[in-house]
Formats: C-alpha cells, structure tokens, sequence
C-alpha cells in the first residue's frame, strides 16, 4: 500500500468518524470542530488522488472542501461577530 492510499483511507475514517458522531448527536454542524474533520478528512482523500487519479472523486471532494470552508468561515465569523 502507498503512502497516498494510507492517506486517503486515514481521511476516509476522519469523514466518517465526523458524520457519526453528528449522527449520534456528539457534535453539531454548526460547530468549528466537525467542520474541521470534514476539512481535514477531504484534503487526505484528494491527496490520495495524487496516486490513483479519480475525476469523479476528486469534483466531489472539492464540492465538499468547498463546502465545509465556508461552513468553518461562517462560523467563524459569527463567533467573532457575537463577542464583538
């Protein structure tokens, strides 16, 4: 196994461990942590990409990295804005 599938499967168990544990009500969408674990997960999983190119993988990674970005910059930026 290379290094880039090791990656790849470590980012897989980061997105699924965040999906279930917002499933099991541990944490909410809403928090900078869950986020976080989506950002990281995905980044592992198109770093895969690197050795096994997947046009289908790599759009739908994107989608969601850009997706939780500006879920993290959302929140974020109400956290600021309520301590303000």
């Amino acid at each position: 196994m290379s290094l880039f599938t090791l990656i790849g499967f470590i980012g897989i168990a980061i997105n699924l461990a965040a999906y279930a544990m917002l499933s099991a009500g541990r944490v909410k969408a809403s928090e900078a942590r869950y986020q976080v674990m989506n950002i990281l997960g995905t980044v592992c999983i198109l770093l895969s990409l690197v050795a096994q190119w997947n046009l289908p993988a790599f759009m739908a990674n994107v989608a969601w990295l850009l997706i939780a970005l500006a879920s993290l910059a959302r929140i974020l930026w109400l956290a600021k804005r309520g301590r303000a």
